[in-house]
């Protein structure tokens, strides 16, 4: 399933390396610290609320706007599809009985995950539970 977006449907997760430049609307765009790639992200107690694994293959994904984990929120708030970025990568998002809990640890392991070298990385295949619920983030170039 290739989830097609069109307009500025994912135009909110546009990254900007400078917090001055403008967004598409010619308005001036500040991204919080958390989003922005050349500041690091801290740990939180995130293990403890979402019990989530993942495997050691980073994957590349290259975009010119957007972040991996802000292509995984869109589809979390989606209910799950596919997104290929506009350079590498192809994001997957599954779910089943997803709850809202579920939806909120998929989005912030992504968060917590996802690191900026030049170019973006996440985890290749990550997988979060909460009850019932079960969710897969995957990547595939």
């Amino acid at each position: 399933m290739t989830l097609k977006v069109h307009g500025n449907a994912l135009s909110h997760l546009l990254i900007r390396p400078k917090a001055t430049q403008p967004n598409r609307n010619n308005a001036f765009q500040d991204l919080p610290p958390r989003h922005h790639p050349r500041c690091p992200l801290i740990s939180t107690t995130l293990a403890a609320d979402c019990p989530c694994t993942r495997n050691e293959d980073a994957g590349r994904w290259k975009d010119t706007n957007h972040s991996p984990a802000g292509v995984v929120g869109f589809l979390v708030d989606q209910g799950g599809g596919c997104f290929r970025g506009n350079g590498q990568g192809n994001l997957c998002v599954g779910m089943q009985n997803p709850t809202e809990h579920l939806r909120k640890c998929l989005k912030d392991f992504a968060q917590e995950e996802e690191s900026y070298h030049g170019d973006w990385f996440l985890w290749t295949s990550i997988s979060c539970s909460s009850g019932g619920a079960k969710g897969q983030i995957s990547m595939t170039l």
